[in-house]
């Protein structure tokens, strides 16, 4: 996988390294709880060579990087939509965080 940039609308979680065989093996309680909303996850290492894992919860709205977009464009509507659709979906399970416009940076 080549570096890249997530650009993600949703909550943004702190993952403990106990937790990556759940989030590989798509067992973890979180990823469970999006899924039955319809809500979608990404999660990853963003500190190579370190280790920091993180996992975003909402709507993947692109990647930026040179084996995916180099740019994206939405607008205020699309992204409002997406803003209420999110909240309501996270609400439903339970979520208490303020959703929000994520961009991160992902190494190689």
């Amino acid at each position: 996988m080549a570096a890249t940039t997530i650009v993600f609308y949703g909550i943004r979680l702190e993952v403990p390294e106990s937790d990556v065989t759940a989030l590989e093996s798509r067992t973890h309680p979180k990823i469970l709880a999006a899924r039955e909303v319809g809500l979608e996850y990404y999660w990853g290492n963003f500190d190579s060579p370190g280790e920091e894992y993180v996992m975003f919860i909402g709507k993947l709205i692109g990647k930026i990087g040179f084996e995916d977009h180099n740019e994206l464009q939405f607008n205020v509507a699309m992204i409002s939509e997406i803003a209420e659709l999110v909240s309501g979906r996270l609400r439903q399970v339970g979520f208490v965080e303020k959703p929000c416009l994520h961009l991160k940076f992902q190494p190689d």
